[in-house]
């Protein structure tokens, strides 16, 4: 919700505590404070962010109420914008360090890295197409960034299956395990459904992958020349 007034963001943020029973709370995330969520509205909710509500999360963060603050968002650059004005702990940055998008890699990145804010990356599947692949069963279309995919991106998709096939690798377990080898990136949120699907995740970033689809990757310019290779 957009945040205006001290007092509504301190109740909010108690009546969080409250309902967790904790007394503490590790990470508060400021969620979807964009140009696409909030279109002409936007300027008015980022001010808003920067002139009242990150100083007082500051203020509950002093007072240690919570551990720290950040931002969730889908964008690079309202990222880097955020981190122009502010101070963040982390930030939850969904979707833009993955096999299909690395746009978060020349600049959020290594920024991250300097101010020592740590990457939650959310959305490492990019809304499903690294984990059912380009073409689904039973012909539904692929999602990427919660839209049917678009014809680049299916047929980014389709190369890196290829890749996948010849070194007998599973696509979706490369997709958790890429964006975790870059030392920026502190957790990679994957969501779940099911006890089962959880369990299906962590098996998934676990599995062993030989060090040559990786090089095979990057070769094909399907990794960036940029962007650290998991080890095994």
């Amino acid at each position: 919700r957009p945040w205006d007034g001290r007092k509504t963001r301190c109740c909010s943020l108690a009546d969080s505590r409250a309902r967790l029973g904790i007394d503490r709370i590790d990470v508060v995330w400021v969620h979807d404070l964009d140009q696409a969520t909030h279109g002409a509205d936007f300027d008015h909710h980022f001010r808003t962010l920067l002139d009242s509500g990150l100083p007082a999360l500051a203020e509950q963060k002093a007072a240690g109420v919570i551990a720290g603050y950040g931002i969730g968002v889908n964008g690079v650059d309202i990222c880097l914008t955020t981190l122009h004005h502010a101070d963040l702990d982390a930030i939850l940055l969904a979707g833009r360090y993955t096999l299909a998008d690395q746009s978060a890699l020349p600049e959020l990145l290594p920024e991250c890295m300097r101010r020592n804010v740590a990457v939650v990356l959310g959305g490492p599947f990019n809304s499903g197409i690294l984990a059912t692949g380009a073409h689904p069963a039973g012909g539904a279309p692929a999602y990427f960034d919660y839209a049917p995919a678009p014809p680049a991106v299916v047929a980014r998709v389709e190369a890196l299956e290829a890749v996948c096939r010849v070194h007998g690798v599973s696509l979706a377990a490369a997709a958790l395990q890429f964006p975790a080898a870059h030392p920026a990136v502190a957790v990679v949120l994957a969501g779940a459904r099911s006890r089962a699907e959880l369990t299906g995740n962590l098996a998934l970033a676990r599995a062993p992958i030989p060090p040559g689809f990786w090089v095979e990757l990057r070769t094909r310019g399907l990794v960036d020349a940029g962007a650290p290779l998991p080890e095994h």
